[in-house]
């Protein structure tokens, strides 16, 4: 093969892999101390119209970052629930700089769903993130969660 016939091949893989659309809503929170498991479980279990409830460890992983280098990000925790109609995530997590969050998420990849089903899924993990907090009030309140959008639908 030629070399320009491999650059071409070469790019045009790298720009399919790159073009997921991912969408979706995150709720994240620096906390002092991160919730037990057993807590996060009957949390979400008490959530009204949860179903059903997972938990999972995520492995220690390792991946280059500039300008640290190599980094070494601990274990996490990894919940997942759903209702009948959608879902959502939540990990417990500290990172290599010692930093402890609460992130609640749902992410729709290469798919962008009505706004009613992703109004749900915002009240949804709402819901979980105040049923967390009536479990451990040393969570933050509300008012502190960040929220972040992506591809929220104007229809």
């Amino acid at each position: 093969m030629k070399l320009p016939t491999v650059l071409i091949c070469t790019f045009s893989a790298l720009v399919l892999t790159a073009c997921d659309i991912i969408n979706g809503t995150s709720r994240t929170v620096t906390v002092a101390r991160l919730p037990d498991a057993p807590l996060v479980v009957r949390a979400l279990k008490s959530v009204p119209g949860v179903q059903q409830v997972k938990q999972r460890e995520v492995p220690p992983r390792s991946s280059w970052m500039l300008p640290e280098g190599i980094i070494h990000d601990p274990a996490f925790q990894q919940f997942t629930f759903s209702t009948a109609t959608t879902g959502g995530t939540v990990e417990t997590r500290e990172d290599f700089k010692g930093i402890r969050t609460v992130h609640v998420y749902s992410f729709w990849m290469n798919h962008t769903p009505p706004k009613a089903e992703f109004d749900e899924t915002r009240s949804l993990l709402d819901a979980a993130y105040l049923s967390l907090r009536r479990a451990d009030p040393t969570l933050p309140p509300t008012g502190e969660v960040e929220e972040t959008l992506k591809g929220y639908p104007s229809k």
